[in-house]
């Protein structure tokens, strides 16, 4: 604007410009004409006359260039208030609007739709945690199979709740939804470490399977069967009826020894200790046969009897007895049973007083 006022006044500069110049050719024109005439000098009439309109011209050009370097400070002056007094304006349209967005998008109705529905899939876990169990004591063959569906169960629930909530109550563009995705992973990362790790260690665990729900599994020293694997937490049964918790993110950084790997049946190992002068060939059949008259004995798989001298403290032998059982939840029961048998026939047959006589 600043430009074309200016240009104004420069076209009305000129024109005055031009006018002047117009004026002095008529004078001459004038004083030419007089001569030929026969008059030596223009009347005093004449040259007044147009000295008056060349003054008006004047007066009018310099007018008409006031006029526009007001007009243009008053636009100037315009420009320079406008933003200052549509600011507050715009701030608080803006301001309205993100309360408008956030009112819609969080709104009681949707917070109690949340609440139902996440109350509704905790249930439905429960039940199906207690179907699975149900389904396991009646098939006892089969019974890690259906335990190992007890976790992947409950976590597509979660996932499908998830998204049929955010997809039904916020519906969110793609552009929203991944947006929505980063920042919450980046919140999650900062504020929740410990649980994200937790999360991330029971995926693996659920995905890759080190082990599954009805191993036996030795952790740090806790030994017994996983009885379940959750989102944050693993629980192990140890031989003791004692149910261990412990989180994901430690379970993944640790050694894992496995007894069984998905198998029903497990390998247990019945140690006997006895004096260094035992018979070889008696003692190795009364421990087989302490074995193989377990109610829990797999007479599919073989049995093993070894021996071992130690000479540490004292002279003993140790008798190994490795045998397959039914399932892994009767370990210690054939344990038990295999230690009984074997301490009554080595008594019966006379294997500790004749090592007490030699």
């Amino acid at each position: 604007m600043f430009f074309y006022n200016k240009k104004n006044i420069d076209n009305q500069y000129s024109n005055l410009h031009f006018v002047n110049w117009n004026i002095v050719f008529l004078l001459m024109f004038t004083c030419c004409t007089f001569q030929v005439f026969g008059q030596t000098e223009p009347s005093d009439l004449i040259i007044d006359s147009l000295k008056n309109k060349s003054e008006q011209v004047i007066k009018d050009s310099v007018v008409v260039a006031e006029e526009a370097v007001k007009e243009d400070s008053k636009e100037e002056e315009k420009e320079e208030e406008k933003p200052v007094e549509q600011v507050p304006g715009e701030v608080r349209e803006n301001l309205n609007d993100a309360l408008d967005k956030a009112t819609k998008i969080i709104s009681p109705a949707k917070i109690l739709t949340i609440i139902i529905a996440s109350l509704f899939v905790w249930l439905t876990t429960k039940g199906t945690n207690w179907m699975y169990r149900s389904l396991a004591d009646s098939f006892n063959r089969h019974r890690l199979r259906i335990l190992r569906l007890q976790p992947i169960t409950n976590v597509i629930l979660w996932i499908i709740t998830i998204y049929v909530l955010v997809m039904t109550l916020f519906n969110p563009t793609p552009e929203t939804l991944w947006a929505l995705m980063g920042s919450s992973a980046l919140a999650l990362g900062f504020a929740a470490q410990d649980i994200v790790k937790n999360i991330f260690g029971g995926l693996l665990i659920i995905f890759d399977r080190p082990f599954q729900v009805g191993d036996r599994i030795d952790i740090n020293g806790n030994y017994g069967e996983v009885v379940r694997i959750g989102i944050r937490n693993t629980d192990i049964n140890t031989l003791d009826d004692s149910i261990v918790t412990i989180p994901n993110s430690k379970i993944i950084s640790e050694h894992i020894s496995n007894a069984n790997s998905g198998a029903l049946d497990c390998m247990v190992v019945v140690d006997l200790w006895l004096p260094i002068g035992i018979d070889v060939e008696r003692v190795r059949k009364i421990a087989f046969e302490a074995a193989i008259t377990s109610r829990y004995l797999n007479i599919d798989k073989a049995v093993t009897v070894l021996f071992f001298d130690h000479f540490d403290n004292h002279p003993a032998t140790n008798v190994k007895i490795k045998a397959y059982v039914l399932d892994a939840r009767y370990e210690k029961g054939f344990a038990g049973d295999v230690t009984e048998a074997a301490k009554k026939a080595l008594s019966e047959a006379g294997i500790y007083e004749a090592v007490r006589q030699m």
